[in-house]
């Protein structure tokens, strides 16, 4: 009897899997009018985004995933030059919380910004971002994770004040693990951004005018720590206080009190000193 009912545990766990998987919607080919997103979805081949002035994915609901399984996004722009188009984005999140958009899998020559997360609690983890006429990844909202992605040739389409990474108007986000080139700013944080952890990066400004890290003033309480650089500029960063309490978010978020207690504290466990490693 035991054992038949690990047989039959096993078989409804695969069923359970199996429905998941039916679940998925699948996405490839040529993408004339946005695409909103409803359910865990995922590349089955490479997309050809046509459409102008939207973005090309866009999610409608939270808590979901878009696994981009290897394959490539590709826009309207060139690969060293762009025509900017405000909102012509790779994959917009719309403010819905809890979403994640996972690579492997590349995103190239979008004319607006390359993904857009303006939302909570979202993750961009292992995505090759290429030829952004604006920022490669922007990030608004708090306690987003943006990790082991890589951005080059971004910010093709301004002349200044845009980055590969680009905190705008975000707290207590962690970067982490980034390979950034190829902008005005590889990685910038605007300067009403507050409580935000960059740390681990490779951050190379290739340009004459290029910073490798930048934090705009006042901007407060943003930790950088175990960098490398390469710029032209010496990057302007406030040296930040170690902090003693938890910082209060102003941000809503879709975490209990407890998951972001533990998100915050594995975070900043190591943070108790106030120097960066700048290379």
């Amino acid at each position: 009897m035991q054992i038949f009912m690990m047989r039959i545990g096993l078989l409804a766990a695969a069923l359970a899997l199996s429905a998941t998987a039916a679940q998925a919607a699948n996405i490839s080919g040529t993408i004339s009018s946005t695409k909103t997103i409803k359910e865990n979805s995922q590349l089955t081949g490479d997309v050809r985004c046509t459409l102008t002035g939207a973005p090309c994915i866009q999610f409608g609901v939270g808590g979901i995933t878009l696994n981009l399984n290897g394959f490539t996004m590709t826009g309207n722009g060139g690969v060293n030059s762009c025509t900017l188009s405000v909102n012509e984005e790779a994959i917009d999140t719309e403010g819905f919380d809890n979403v994640s958009i996972l690579g492997p899998g590349i995103v190239k020559q979008f004319q607006g910004t390359a993904i857009m997360v303006r939302s909570d609690a979202t993750s961009v983890q292992q995505v090759v971002v290429l030829s952004s006429c604006a920022n490669g990844i922007e990030v608004q909202g708090a306690y987003n994770n943006i990790y082991a992605n890589t951005v080059d040739r971004s910010n093709l389409g301004v002349s200044g004040g845009l980055a590969g990474i680009f905190i705008y108007e975000g707290e207590a986000n962690l970067i982490t693990k980034n390979e950034v080139a190829g902008a005005t700013y590889a990685i910038g944080v605007s300067p009403i951004s507050n409580n935000n952890d960059i740390e681990q990066n490779n951050a190379s400004g290739v340009y004459s005018d290029s910073w490798g890290i930048n934090i705009g003033r006042p901007a407060a309480g943003n930790q950088v720590l175990y960098n490398q650089e390469t710029a032209p500029v010496t990057s302007e960063i406030t040296i930040p206080q170690a902090r003693t309490t938890l910082p209060t978010i102003s941000a809503p978020h879709p975490m209990s009190a407890e998951q972001i207690s533990a998100r915050l504290t594995a975070s900043w466990a190591i943070k108790s000193q106030t120097e960066r490693d700048l290379v």
